[in-house]
Formats: C-alpha cells, sequence, structure tokens
C-alpha cells in the first residue's frame, strides 16, 4: 500500500489552490493522484472496497507512522481512521464523486507500440531539452519515427528510436517522471494532447505541449560529415579550467593552437594541450557534449560542430568572436 501511495503521489498537487487536487483518490481497488497536468494511478488491493479521497501526504505520513501494516476504515462523518495496534490517526476526506478521476485512455486516442529501450532513450536525450519558456516547443522532445529529438538551443540532439505513433511534443516534465519512475512502459496510446504510458500495475496520463517543432530541425543530420576523434582526456581538460573562468554567470572554454584556456581575467587558467585550431564555447555546454560526445568537426567552427556518440547525435553553437 505504502508503496502505491508514493507512487501516484508523484501526481498530486503542491498547492492547495484546488484542494481536492492535492488529495489521493481511493476508489475500485485502486489509487489516483492528479494535478492540472498528469495522472497516475495505481493498484492497491489492500483497499479495495473502500471509496474516499485524503489528503496525500497526511495520508501517507499516517501510514508510515503505523511502523506496521495499517487498519484503514472510512466513517460516514467524512474521516478515515488509520490505525496499527495502539496507534491512530483521524483524517479528513473529500467526496469521491467531486474528484476529476482520469481514465487511462485519453479521447480519439491511438494505440502505440511502446519502442524497445524507450527509456534509456529518453534517459539519455534528457540532459539536452531546453528549460527556455521564451521557446515553448523546445520545453519537450520530439517524437517523430527513428529518432527522438531535443534542444537547449545552444545544442540539439537526437537519439535512435522506433517511435511509429504520430508526431508529438513531449513536455519535460513528463519525460522527468518517466524517469523517475523507471519501469518499462507496457502500452502507450496518444491523442492530439493527450498521451498515457502503461506500467505493470499502473499507468500515467499528461497533457502534451500543442507547440510543434519546426521542421527544418531534422534536415540539420541529412548531411555526410567527416568526423575527427574526441581526445580522450579533453573533458578532464575542461573540468580542470572551469573553475578558474572569470565569468562565472558566462563561463567560456578556448581553444588555440597547442593550449587551451578560460577567458582572460582577473583569474584565468591556460592547459597546454595538444590541439590545432580555435574554438569558443560555453563551458556548461562543451561539458555536455564532451560527456557523450566521441567523434565531432571541431574544424567548423564557428559555424555549428556536429557530434556523435554511442546511440547519440548532435550539434552545438560555439561563441562567436
Amino acid at each position: 500500500m505504502l508503496e502505491a501511495l508514493k507512487f501516484v503521489h508523484r501526481a498530486t498537487a503542491d498547492k492547495d489552490i484546488i484542494r481536492m487536487l492535492t488529495h489521493i483518490c481511493v476508489h475500485d481497488g485502486k489509487l489516483q493522484g492528479a494535478d492540472s497536468r498528469m495522472a497516475i494511478e495505481a493498484d492497491c488491493p489492500e483497499l479495495a472496497g473502500n471509496s474516499f479521497t485524503a489528503p496525500a501526504e497526511k495520508f501517507i505520513k499516517a501510514v508510515l507512522a503505523c511502523k506496521g501494516e495499517p487498519t484503514i476504515v472510512a466513517n460516514d462523518n467524512g474521516t478515515i481512521k488509520v490505525s496499527h495496534k495502539r496507534f491512530r490517526v483521524t483524517l479528513p476526506t473529500l467526496k469521491v464523486s467531486d474528484y476529476p478521476v482520469q481514465t487511462f485512455k485519453p479521447e480519439n486516442a491511438v494505440k502505440i507500440t511502446a519502442p524497445t529501450g524507450f527509456i534509456n532513450a529518453l534517459r539519455k536525450i534528457f540532459p539536452f531539452i531546453s528549460q527556455d519558456a521564451s521557446r515553448p516547443w523546445s520545453l519537450g522532445v520530439c517524437l517523430r519515427p527513428e529518432y527522438l529529438y531535443a534542444t537547449n538551443n545552444v545544442t540539439m540532439a537526437r537519439v535512435p528510436c522506433q517511435w511509429d505513433g504520430p508526431i508529438i511534443n513531449l513536455p519535460r516534465y513528463v519525460i522527468q517522471e518517466l524517469l523517475d519512475i523507471d519501469k518499462p512502459v507496457t502500452e502507450i496510446w496518444a491523442s492530439p494532447s493527450s498521451i498515457s504510458f502503461q506500467f505493470e500495475g499502473a499507468w500515467m496520463r499528461a497533457q502534451l505541449y500543442t507547440d510543434s517543432w519546426p521542421e527544418s530541425v531534422t534536415k540539420m543530420f541529412d548531411v555526410e560529415r567527416e568526423y575527427e576523434a574526441v581526445p580522450e582526456n579533453l573533458l578532464e581538460a575542461v573540468e580542470q579550467l572551469l573553475p578558474f573562468c572569470p565569468d562565472v554567470k558566462f563561463p567560456s572554454i578556448h581553444f588555440k593552437d597547442g593550449a587551451i584556456t578560460t577567458a582572460n581575467g582577473l583569474q584565468s587558467a591556460e592547459l597546454g594541450f595538444d590541439w590545432h585550431g580555435t574554438g569558443i564555447y560555453r563551458a556548461e555546454v562543451l561539458k555536455l557534449v564532451l560527456g557523450v560526445a566521441r567523434q565531432w568537426t571541431p574544424s567548423t567552427y564557428p559555424k555549428p560542430v556536429f557530434f556523435k556518440g554511442d546511440g547519440i547525435q548532435g550539434m552545438m553553437v560555439g561563441v562567436k568572436i
């Protein structure tokens, strides 16, 4: 029971703007939590035959405080009693009839085959998702046939994935929940506005972004390019220099013949390095790329630099002088 409660609690609202959405709904041997964007439901046979809603955080704390399998009784006076041996908690409830119970399948949804390795693909692409609300379309992952795409407006990446559903923009917060849940997805249903994921004994349903990705982004990867190997110790070198960047709000790493440096300033650093060519990159962007890249095209700077790694391709934009 406790695991099911914690599982659905991830979807309950944090703020008491709509009081009902801070509650967990118990119905038909199942638990459901929901806010304005997402709903999660899990099987809970221990509460079969009960029908009530209870404040999520207090309900979970009461079960934890029992320090054993609790007995839960719904009373006619709008309360539940959670007890174990000599311990007892009484909590207020609200009517299930007032709770916006969600169903698993969205209206006008189509069934989609759950891609092999779907969660791993999302985990690989997740660090490249933007958090810049000025470009709403970039706040999610674009699911297209053969690839998932993500961008943080300085880098863009794609990961192979055999998606056979419609082209959709899957929100970052949904992906975060899928990664936190970390269970195999057994079934997917999607409509133009919603998507549902089935797990063993549970499901999640969420709103999709309606902001579409520009069609042009996928064409960036269609050109053949000549790649070279990323030096094995390059990431280590960048991490060695990073603490000494003079501008902590805009740390940058500079490449020049025979060395890698920070920007000039009251503090700075330089590291002799077997390197030929020039380039300037945001330090955090460079670290992100070097964390996955095995090959790249640094000679294309100041134009975008493309990279390839284990099951991932992408590009990054350097700092223009």
